[in-house]
C-alpha cells in the first residue's frame, strides 16, 4: 500500500450501504419458523425448525402425525423441553424440542422421522381437543353441518371418529362459535 493510499479505501461507488441491509434474504433466519396453525396436510417438521412456544410445537407434531396416520404421545413435557414418541414401542420415531434463550423460542434438537409402525385409522392423536379445533372452522363455514358430514370430513384425514365424540365435539365447537360471536 502506498503512503498516499494509507488509511483510504477504494470504493467503486459513493453509495453507503448499511451492514444490515433491508433485503429479504438477509432477514431470513437460518432455521425456518413453524406455523402450527397451518392446515393438517401442510404442517412440516424438520430438524432445527423453531416454534413460538411449546403449545405450538405440540399442535404441529400432533397435526403432522395425524396427517401420516400415526399415533404419538408426549412422555416428557416441562417448561423448557418437550419430547414426543410413537405409541409403538418398537418404532424409532421421535422428536425433541428445547427452549432457546436468544431469541426466545423453542427449537427442534432431535428428529428421527422414520415410522416403522403401521398406519392407524383410530388415531389416538386425534383427541377431542383436536376434533373441536378442526370442526370450529368447518362449522363457521357450514353452520347446518350434520354429524354424517362431520364424519365424512374426518375421513378425508383417514381418521375415524365415533358418533358420540362427533356429537360432543360439535356441541362444544358450536358453543365456542356462539361465545366468540357474542363477545
Amino acid at each position: 500500500m502506498s503512503e498516499a493510499g494509507a488509511g483510504m479505501h477504494c470504493y467503486e461507488s459513493e453509495e453507503l450501504d448499511s451492514i444490515a441491509s433491508d433485503d429479504e434474504e438477509s432477514q431470513q433466519a437460518p432455521f425456518s419458523q413453524a406455523n402450527a396453525d397451518a392446515p393438517v396436510r401442510e404442517v412440516r417438521l424438520e430438524l432445527g425448525i423453531k416454534f413460538e412456544n411449546l403449545e405450538h410445537f405440540k399442535k404441529a407434531v400432533r397435526k403432522f402425525n395425524i396427517n401420516i396416520s400415526r399415533s404419538i404421545f408426549f412422555p416428557r413435557v416441562d417448561s423448557t423441553r418437550c419430547k414426543a414418541i410413537c405409541y409403538d414401542e418398537d418404532c424409532p420415531w421421535q422428536i425433541y424440542c428445547a427452549k432457546r434463550s436468544y431469541p426466545l423460542s423453542f427449537q427442534v434438537k432431535t428428529f428421527v422421522n422414520e415410522h416403522t409402525c403401521s398406519r392407524v385409522n383410530k388415531n389416538k392423536s386425534a383427541d377431542a381437543k383436536w376434533v373441536v379445533e378442526e370442526l370450529e372452522d368447518k362449522i363457521r363455514d357450514h353452520p347446518d353441518m350434520s354429524q354424517r358430514q362431520a364424519q365424512d370430513f374426518f375421513k378425508e384425514y383417514d381418521v375415524i371418529v365415533n358418533e358420540r365424540k362427533i356429537y360432543r365435539t360439535m356441541v362444544k365447537a358450536k358453543e365456542i362459535i356462539k361465545g366468540s360471536e357474542i363477545a
